[in-house]
């Protein structure tokens, strides 16, 4: 069989091998040129020096030219891609994009570099410039073609301006500063009691006390800051300077409450004690009144020389004697309307701690006032929780400052006077209030300290929680521009009752709170509005409890705004808060949101509301804490307190059966004057508007009583008309009536029906209206010293408080007198180691009894009293002994009267320097 024969034959190439082998070659060279020319071009990329902002797009071009080589490689070969990679690098080198980005690169690193080496600015300064001026670049790209044919140019957005020394400004203001000289002259007779006078009409008889030339030198606080203005306006470049450091200082203050995330009420130089944010102005003021303080200064001389009058003094010294006899006869009057008054235990809800707080914060203001008025600045270290060694410290600097400036001697003794009485009082009200608060913990503490502050119209404490969260919200609202909060309202009504309101928490008014009024159109419509200042923000919480009482909490009838320096409306911050807004629809198309302008809609027609209800909500809020603590202390149970119901209707009805009986009016004028006062006071009640005032029930039960307070309007009209209906009819009995924490009033009994012989009977109900009557004789026994003593002690007793009868520092020898009150009338007088119990009547004897001490120090003192002669030095010796031995009987101790009399007497003379 024949099989396959493999035939062995030569391969013969249809191509030339060489020509071939030469192409590739070729062909492979191509290709490393297209590789290096894109590797050279991607490293040329990375060297170009752009801003790190730019690193996306740089990596962007990098990736193109990759990109151009993968396109153009064919079989792993890229000698295709040579021509588009060079084409590549000629438009790059021509390329809008990394011009610009070159030059704007170029623009902020010169800024950067000229900022960082100015050797004028602080580093801190720089920092600021740095951070607000960064880079920034954005393509321009022609609409048509959709290239790009240039870009934005680098600004910064601020540039730093000269710094003008500060120091230099205050030094200059000074030299400008206007000084003032001069003197004059006052002339002093004495009147007919012997009281020097400046009044020729009530000259006795013409003889001169004392003639008094007075000659002074000033350089006063006002002057000083004038210069300082106008060497501020006469200096190129200072304002700008000024307002440079403003910026920086609140840039500054920003970061730091970054770092708190957002813990708003932080202190800084740019803000007050509270956190809250100054304005440009008061952060100028700020700085500048440490230079004030030290520069202003007042020195003065006094020369007198004394004339013939003090020989009128024995016509006068007789008259006063005279006087003090009437004085005494209707002090000793009152004080057996006291001790002899039915008085009645009843029971009541009080909350003495929110009084204690009151006080408190009355005390504080007015040493703060007492301090500036010897100072002339504030206080420029936070004594919201000082200490009473705090205060006392605080005040002796004050009076060496004020001593050093040329203080008069009158001047200092009136300082010495109020501050010992000032520190008194603080020491033993805040004493009190820790005692009854002693027994909280933690957040209810912080809470009834917050409640019974803002209650009063307190200060802030800034380290309290419940403070810090209002204060947050404040420096929320008002932000860095807000300088004015307005409250306008949309009835009349309203606004007029809010004035009201406003208008009865301060003597002068509303406008001593810092409020002003005025009309504006909102939304077409004119309407009045009450405009707080940014600088009485404290009074933010009383704006709002004010208007939530007279709207009613109606969020429709008011409109808040927030203004800048210059009156224009600003977006609060509350108008963006959710929690107080309502879901909106919100177009998913922008350009028609851009159209309708959405934003605007969003945060002025649609969330208007918010604003208002966070306004009203400092209130709301408010309300529910004070509800709260409301369970948390003990002293919001009933206590039990003495009610006094005195003899007759009226006080005056009182007053007149004493002068009957003491021979001073005779039957017939005591008959018709009392005919006339019952008359009156029938009238009285018939008119009275019992809805607009306080009433009290007060409710019998075996000899205890309820005593409760009709908060209802209405309710208190409808009593209000049985009371005038049973008056009309014959079925009232009037009795006037005392209560220590009510004062003077008239208790007005109703009974349903008449007996037989005309008179009242019945179930009675008992209403106790304060201020239904007031007349002198009321009047001279409310006010009356020993009113007041019984009072305060009634008040200690019923909740076991303490009272600072003197201070070491104003009886050094005998020492520091205290009340201790242990509850059921019960009382312990300490005197060092001397610790005496006694009843509640001498604890009121000793009370007031040394408040008359401290009272004769303080006139003589300060020149009130005259000591001239022998007659007049024994009068007062008198008053001494009569203190002494008032102290030595109530204590039941009357072997110590010589020493007590003795060392009173010495400490009496040592603070009057006798």
């Amino acid at each position: 069989m024949k099989g396959f024969n493999y035939i062995n034959t030569e391969y013969v190439p249809t191509v030339d091998l060489n020509t071939l082998g030469n192409t590739f070659n070729t062909l492979e060279q191509g290709h490393k040129e297209a590789i290096k020319t894109a590797s050279n071009l991607q490293a040329e990329m990375a060297k170009l020096e752009l801003n790190e902002a730019e690193n996306e797009w740089r990596q962007q071009k990098i990736s193109e030219i990759q990109q151009t080589i993968d396109n153009n490689t064919i079989f792993g070969n890229s000698a295709a891609a040579l021509d588009d990679i060079i084409v590549k690098a000629g438009n790059l080198a021509s390329d809008a994009g990394i011009i610009g980005r070159l030059q704007a690169q170029k623009d902020y690193t010169e800024f950067k570099n000229k900022i960082i080496n100015d050797k004028t600015l602080p580093e801190d300064y720089k920092e600021y410039y740095l951070e607000n001026n960064p880079y920034y670049y954005k393509d321009i790209v022609d609409e048509k073609t959709g290239k790009i044919i240039s870009g934005t140019k680098w600004n910064p957005n601020i540039s730093p301006t000269a710094v003008v020394d500060l120091s230099s400004l205050i030094s200059k203001g000074l030299q400008w500063a206007a000084r003032e000289s001069g003197s004059y002259n006052q002339v002093r007779w004495l009147d007919k009691n012997g009281n020097p006078t400046t009044n020729p009409n009530e000259v006795f008889d013409g003889e001169y006390y004392d003639d008094t030339t007075h000659s002074f030198e000033k350089l006063d606080r006002s002057k000083i800051e004038a210069g300082i203005r106008a060497a501020i306006e006469s200096t190129p470049g200072a304002k700008e300077s000024l307002q440079q450091d403003y910026d920086i200082a609140l840039w500054k203050h920003k970061k730091a409450i970054n770092t708190t995330k957002g813990k708003y009420n932080i202190v800084s130089d740019v803000t007050d004690d509270n956190g809250i944010t100054l304005s440009p102005q008061q952060y100028l003021n700020k700085r500048i009144s440490p230079a004030l303080y030290a520069a202003e200064y007042y020195n003065t001389t006094r020369k007198t020389t004394y004339g013939n009058g003090l020989k009128t003094y024995k016509a006068a010294e007789q008259a006063a004697e005279t006087a003090k006899k009437n004085a005494e006869l209707d002090d000793e009057y009152i004080k057996s309307l006291n001790r002899t008054s039915d008085t009645k235990p009843i029971t009541l809800n009080y909350n003495m701690t929110s009084e204690l707080m009151s006080k408190k914060q009355n005390i504080q203001n007015d040493l703060y006032n007492l301090f500036k008025t010897a100072v002339g600045r504030d206080v420029n270290v936070d004594m919201t929780n000082a200490s009473t060694d705090g205060w006392k410290n605080t005040l002796e600097r004050a009076y060496l400052i004020f001593k050093n400036n040329g203080a008069t001697e009158q001047q200092l003794v009136d300082f010495r006077v109020k501050s010992s009485e000032l520190i008194r009082e603080y020491n033993e009200t805040t004493m009190n209030y820790d005692n009854l608060t002693k027994d909280l913990k933690g957040d209810d503490k912080y809470l009834v300290d917050y409640v019974n502050r803002m209650k009063n119209g307190g200060s802030f404490n800034k380290d309290n929680p419940y403070d810090q969260k209002l204060l947050k919200d404040i420096q929320i609202e008002f932000g860095d521009k807000g300088q004015y909060y307005d409250v306008s309202f949309n009835n009349v009504d309203e606004y007029n009752q809010a004035i009201q309101i406003l208008n009865s928490n301060n003597e002068e008014g509303f406008l001593g709170l810092g409020f002003s009024t005025g009309r504006k159109e909102i939304d077409g419509k004119s309407v009045s509005y009450i405009r707080l200042p940014k600088e009485y923000y404290q009074n933010m919480l009383l704006l709002s409890n004010t208007v939530n009482a007279a709207v009613k909490g109606n969020v429709d009838n008011i409109n808040v705004q927030v203004l800048d320096a210059e009156y224009n409306p600003i977006i609060p911050q509350s108008q963006q808060d959710s929690k107080y807004t309502v879901p909106l629809y919100y177009n998913l198309n922008p350009a028609h949101n851009a159209a309708v302008g959405f934003g605007n809609i969003y945060l002025y027609n649609r969330y208007k509301k918010a604003a208002n209800k966070k306004f009203l909500n400092y209130s709301n809020d408010f309300i529910k804490q004070q509800e709260k603590i409301s369970t948390k202390l003990d002293n919001y149970d009933e206590i039990t307190i003495g009610h006094q119901s005195l003899s007759g209707e009226t006080n005056y009805q009182q007053l007149l059966l004493h002068q009957l009986n003491t021979g001073q009016i005779d039957e017939t004028e005591y008959r018709l004057r009392l005919n006339i006062d019952k008359e009156e006071l029938i009238r009285k009640t018939i008119a009275h508007g019992f809805g607009n005032t306080k009433m009290f029930t007060v409710e019998d039960n075996d000899g205890y009583g309820t005593f409760k307070e009709i908060t209802n309007i209405k309710d208190r009209e409808d009593k209000g008309n049985e009371i005038v209906s049973a008056v009309g009819n014959g079925r009232a009995v009037f009795n006037s009536a005392h209560n220590p924490f009510f004062g003077t009033g008239t208790n007005i009994t109703i009974y349903p029906t008449l007996d037989s012989n005309g008179k009242p009977t019945g179930i009675p109900k008992t209403y106790f209206i304060p201020g239904l009557v007031n007349d002198e004789a009321q009047e001279a026994f409310e006010n009356s010293p020993y009113t007041k003593a019984s009072d305060h002690i009634a008040k200690m007793d019923a909740y076991a408080m303490t009272s600072n009868l003197s201070e070491s520092f104003e009886t050094p020898t005998l020492g520091a007198q205290q009340l201790i009150a242990n509850g059921g009338n019960i009382f312990t007088y300490k005197n060092g180691n001397t610790a005496i119990n006694i009843n509640r009547e001498a604890a009121v004897d000793i009370y007031s009894a040394m408040n008359e001490y401290i009272d004769i120090q303080n006139n003589f003192v300060q020149g009130n009293l005259q000591l001239d002669n022998e007659n007049a030095i024994e009068r007062l010796n008198g008053r001494i002994f009569e203190i002494a031995k008032t102290i030595t009987t109530s204590i039941g101790r009357p072997d110590l009267l010589e020493r007590y009399y003795a060392v009173l007497s010495k400490d009496l003379g040592s603070k009057l320097n006798i």
